[in-house]
């Protein structure tokens, strides 16, 4: 109210700006009745946290792949005591 009267006395429109306070009015009273109609905060039981942390377990701790759970098929086939280096032309 106090900005409606600053704007008055400024020599603001008066119907230009009880057409603005009135809409804002009604914003602020729509999204009081929105808040009121929504719903209540829904708690979660300790088993359905429970399961949400499994479930963030298994997607930060994807499964092995196949060569981490079996190992390098050709590992023992390689010499590891030869570098790349020595390999280069």
């Amino acid at each position: 109210m106090k900005k409606l009267r600053k704007a008055l006395a400024a020599g603001g429109d008066p119907v230009e700006l009880r057409a603005q306070y009135n809409a804002a009015v009604g914003e602020n009273r729509a999204a009081e009745t929105a808040l009121a109609a929504a719903p209540s905060e829904r708690r979660l039981s300790r088993e359905e946290l429970e399961g949400y942390v499994d479930q963030l377990g298994i997607i930060a701790n994807p499964r092995p792949s196949r060569s981490e759970v079996l190992g390098d098929p050709l590992a023992d086939r390689v010499d590891k005591s030869v570098s790349e280096e020595e390999h280069a032309p």
